[in-house]
């Protein structure tokens, strides 16, 4: 996974279905369909705190370390992509 900072936070995931899996739990989300999602950072944290990515354990891990990056960096969107 590497993670890089602006505005918007970028996420590259190593697995297609990981970023299928925060296409299908995240609260809210853009690009559905598409092999990235942009997650607004304010529902991807509600998502966070009501468990939405805690399964498989692989997504609780990369959500985690997503997480970390939003409160050092205060994104608007994620882009998380493959």
């Amino acid at each position: 996974m590497k993670i890089t900072v602006g505005k918007t936070l970028y996420v590259n995931v190593e697995s297609v279905a990981i970023v299928d899996a925060f296409e299908a739990k995240a609260p809210y989300c853009q690009l559905t369909g598409e092999r990235q999602v942009v997650i607004d950072a304010e529902c991807f944290e509600v998502g966070l705190k009501e468990g939405q990515f805690n399964e498989p354990a692989e997504l609780c891990r990369i959500a985690g370390a997503v997480a970390l990056k939003i409160g050092e960096e205060q994104p608007d969107d994620i882009n998380i992509y493959c």
